[in-house]
């Protein structure tokens, strides 16, 4: 089912990239991990441990971004913080609630900062980690 679930939202975001006609436009997507370390210039460390994925659209100097998280904990809030490198910007974008599965989603919108090359997002919850590794925004 998860599977299931998670194509019909590669499939979403691969279409939408598609349908402008900017030449500049790229559609990117990675994981996200729990209890990972980080850098700013690499987002989160695979550990093996997937939670989650980050998609993203990059176009006319925005990213619109989806945050997908599953199996993480129930009925819980994460703020959402977008960082880009270089300079390690961070931003919060938005929250997810998860439902009593442990799973949620959020969409955002948000321009790309002045020089960035690199994206990824992060959040946590009762002190671990959770984050991505990064997609290209340039």
């Amino acid at each position: 089912m998860k599977r299931i679930a998670l194509l019909i939202v590669v499939a979403a975001v691969a279409a939408l990239g598609t349908v402008g006609t900017a030449s500049s436009t790229t559609v990117g997507t990675a994981p996200i991990f729990r209890n990972t370390t980080h850098s700013c210039a690499f987002g989160g460390d695979d550990n093996g441990d997937l939670v989650g994925h980050f998609y993203a659209i990059v176009d006319n100097g925005r990213i619109r971004g989806t945050v997908t998280l599953t199996g993480v904990a129930r009925n819980s809030t994460f703020a959402i913080v977008l960082v880009q490198n270089p300079f390690c910007g961070s931003q919060t974008v938005g929250t997810i609630v998860t439902d009593g599965h442990g799973n949620g989603k959020v969409d955002f919108n948000a321009a790309i900062s002045p020089g960035a090359h690199v994206a990824w997002v992060a959040t946590s919850h009762d002190g671990h980690l959770l984050a991505s590794s990064v997609v290209s925004v340039a």
